[in-house]
């Protein structure tokens, strides 16, 4: 019954989420009002694989984390380490663009032996 149910578990979670092995080619940091300078205003990250599907049909090919992501400044300076270095990394990602309608949703980082 336990692994009956832990299998269940996990088939549904990967089910919900994609993943891509390469190098990121770019990434952006902005503010969610970035026609007007406001400090209030949260800010993303965004990180560019060419190896990511077109995120839900747009053809950006990015994941995108928010302020309120309890990693935002591991993933960020993990992912900016790892495009300093030329390193590959896996990027995991939500099948949903809930922070923006061009951008996978944020789900793991991974660097080292992949």
């Amino acid at each position: 019954m336990c692994a009956a149910l832990l299998l269940f578990v996990s088939t549904t979670a990967l089910g919900s989420t994609g993943s891509a092995i390469g190098k990121i080619t770019r990434i952006q940091l902005f503010s969610s009002d970035f026609s007007n300078y406001n400090v209030s205003a949260p800010a993303f990250v965004t990180i560019y694989l060419d190896e990511l599907p077109p995120a839900c049909g747009t053809g950006e090919r990015r994941v995108i984390l928010g302020p309120d992501h309890p990693l935002f400044s591991s993933v960020y300076s993990t992912a900016l380490a790892a495009y300093h270095a030329g390193d590959s990394v896996r990027v995991w990602y939500f099948n949903t663009c809930t922070l923006r309608p061009n951008s996978w949703d944020f789900s793991l980082l991974q660097i080292g032996s992949l």
